[in-house]
């Protein structure tokens, strides 16, 4: 059997677990009947496309490639696992994270030709027990697979979407920028919010009655009225006794406290240790690592510390597993919180007040009728308050919250827009300021440009389609199709229709059929497979109308200045052989020599 893992951590705690000693390469483990590979989560990559070479822009490739990238690894590492899985009967996936990590491993089963069972193992803790029990209640079928397409689809999407975008913004002024799609996501969500704001502060103010104000009980009136004449008119209306029979209500808010998620760990970071989201992260990604917490990776209430602190831990290590600590403690005590009110009624109108803990701490539960006396009541301007704010915390929340699928296990790479927005900080696109953020100037200009096109809720509407081939809706196929379908306009649109097209628009490739012919480094090449031919042929160089004639049709018009080894020149036909090559054709017969297809 073989355990397939991309953190070098997990591995070897796996292999600690299962007793699988380490071999000759780093990052392999083995035993009689198990071995424990980590490879690195970017040994395969998508083929990045050159927009210099290629030339195309808006451009939306027919497949999506990968390529090794043999620097990763140790030298033999490649051969080692190819016999390992050969030999094996099961390969297990080994990852905390969701649909992207199980389209990298879809990936390497494609390199790796694997054809015996897979399966699952999700990596919660790294501790002994928790690696075996996961290793027990591994999982395989059918969900996996669509778990997969929908990383795949994801990350399609992603490289489509990082060649479009980011050489179109290159092209429209900002030349040194380049952004994910959920980057772009988050800046067209804080340029909503500056509109949303905006709208807020042009309403017009409310009016409300304020009971007994500045006493520590003043009552705000439920009900409000849209001008001051209005609140007058009511207010003349009521009559107050001297004494004011007031209801008060003390009960107990049973909620236990929770363990942190993802997200609730990176509120609480910030709001106590000052901790930008992304610095959270990466700080629980090494206490999870070294064995001391659960998975920092959930939608779900469950991060809690498994382990003792060490004494290599760093002061932000050491801070952030205290806090963790703290909120399993609190949450394993569920204690009680006592929460009153006030409230009176008259005339129709309601007016309530609710009661600070002090307050309450000795008062009997349940509700009761008290007399406070009345003083007076004022009428208060209601000023207009946005849903929304720039505070980090609210804009995270909502983020997550409006933004992600909570039916999917989480995704590292797609869910976790706390350390997008520490990305965009870095990127200075975004400012934080005493605990507020905003779109710094650059962004501002982006936005300015994009904004109009709406392309964070576009984005995210295809996300989800993405997400729902995980639960058998649509086809990846179609997905990516109306991706690219929005992305060449998008692209077109943000180029103000001043398309680029290179000098070998109409090439056919003949090995993949892709209109992604492009000349690099003396060599005619194909964006999306690994063709290529000479730039040369017997001394004549082959220009992109020659080109275009030999790839997409197979021959050529005769073509003049050939010149062979003794210098004579001649002229030919030029045909490509059967192994897709040029080879010249003497005589007039060209067709003849045309390769099956």
């Amino acid at each position: 059997m073989v355990i397939i893992t991309e953190n070098p951590r997990a591995a070897k705690a796996i292999a600690k677990a299962f007793n699988a000693p380490p071999g000759k390469i780093s990052g392999i483990f083995n035993s009689d009947d198990l071995t424990v590979i980590a490879v690195p989560q970017d040994f395969l990559t998508p083929r990045k496309l050159n927009i210099n070479t290629l030339g195309k822009l808006p451009y939306i490739p027919s497949t999506y490639n990968l390529r090794q990238n043999r620097r990763k690894c140790q030298r033999g590492f490649e051969g080692t696992v190819r016999k390992a899985i050969l030999a094996a009967s099961e390969v297990v996936f080994a990852s905390e994270s969701g649909a992207d990590a199980q389209a990298r491993f879809d990936n390497l089963c494609r390199h790796f030709n694997v054809g015996q069972k897979t399966s699952r193992m999700w990596l919660h803790s790294l501790r002994r027990s928790d690696v075996v029990s996961s290793f027990t209640s591994r999982e395989s079928g059918r969900k996996l697979h669509r778990l997969a397409q929908t990383g795949l689809v994801s990350m399609a999407m992603e490289s489509a979407f990082n060649y479009n975008f980011n050489n179109a913004l290159h092209l429209i002024g900002f030349p040194d920028i380049n952004l994910t799609r959920n980057e772009v996501i988050v800046l067209d969500f804080l340029r909503a919010i500056d509109e949303h704001i905006d709208d807020s502060f042009r309403s017009a103010s409310t009016f409300k009655l304020c009971l007994n104000p500045g006493t520590g009980m003043g009552m705000m009136s439920e009900q409000s009225w849209n001008t001051i004449e209005e609140a007058e008119t009511a207010l003349k209306s009521l009559n107050f006794p001297s004494m004011l029979p007031v209801e008060m209500e003390v009960s107990l808010d049973d909620k236990p406290t929770q363990l942190f998620s993802t997200t609730t760990l990176q509120i609480e970071a910030f709001r106590k240790l000052h901790l930008l989201p992304g610095r959270t992260m990466t700080t629980a990604r090494s206490l999870f690592n070294r064995g001391l917490i659960t998975s920092p990776y959930t939608q779900k209430a469950s991060i809690t510390t498994i382990a003792n602190p060490v004494a290599s831990m760093s002061r932000a290590e050491n801070r952030l597993y205290q806090l963790i600590r703290e909120r399993k403690t609190a949450a394993n005590r569920s204690e009680c919180i006592t929460t009153g009110k006030i409230s009176y009624s008259t005339g129709g109108i309601d007016f309530a007040h609710a009661l600070s803990a002090s307050r309450v701490q000795n008062a009997p539960l349940g509700t009761s009728l008290c007399g406070e006396p009345f003083i007076e009541v004022v009428i208060r301007e209601i000023a207009p308050s946005p849903v929304i704010t720039y505070d980090l915390t609210s804009v995270l929340s909502t983020l997550v919250k409006e933004f992600t699928d909570t039916k999917m296990p989480f995704k590292v790479k797609g869910d976790d827009f706390g350390s997008v927005i520490s990305s965009l900080i870095g990127k200075q696109l975004v400012k934080e300021c005493e605990g507020m953020i905003f779109l710094s100037e650059t962004a501002e200009d982006i936005m300015d440009n994009i904004g109009r096109l709406y392309p964070g809720a576009n984005l995210v509407a295809f996300q989800f389609d993405a997400n729902s081939l995980a639960a058998g809706i649509g086809t990846g196929k179609q997905c990516i199709a109306d991706f690219g379908d929005w992305l060449y306009s998008f692209t077109a649109e943000m180029l103000d229709g001043k398309l680029i097209d290179s000098d070998y628009a109409g090439t056919v490739c003949p090995v993949c059929g892709a209109h992604a012919i492009y000349h690099n480094n003396h060599s005619i090449r194909c964006a999306e497979c690994n063709y290529r031919i000479a730039d040369t042929y017997l001394g004549r160089r082959l220009t992109p109308e020659l080109t275009r004639q030999l790839l997409t049709f197979f021959y050529t018009s005769e073509v003049k200045g050939l010149q062979i080894e003794e210098g004579q020149r001649f002229s030919s036909v030029l045909a490509l052989d059967a192994n897709y090559q040029p080879t010249h054709v003497l005589g007039t017969d060209a067709e003849a020599y045309r390769p099956a297809v």
